[in-house]
C-alpha cells in the first residue's frame, strides 16, 4: 500500500522563478525511515515517487 506525504517544492539559490535548484520539503516526514528520505530525492523531483 502506497503512502502520502504532502511536500512543497521551492527553488533554492536564486532570486528568480526556476532560476535555481529545486528542492523538495516534506511537511511532515513522520514514518519515513532515513533511507526512504534520502532514496525520494532525484523521485520527487522526476515526479515519480512512490512509496510502498
Amino acid at each position: 500500500m502506497a503512502r502520502e506525504y504532502a511536500f512543497v517544492q521551492v527553488d533554492v539559490f536564486t532570486d528568480r522563478l526556476f532560476g535555481g535548484n529545486p528542492l523538495a520539503v516534506v511537511l511532515d516526514a513522520r514514518g519515513l525511515t532515513d533511507g526512504e528520505i534520502s532514496g525520494s530525492a532525484v523521485p520527487v523531483l522526476e515526479g515519480t515517487l512512490s512509496l510502498s
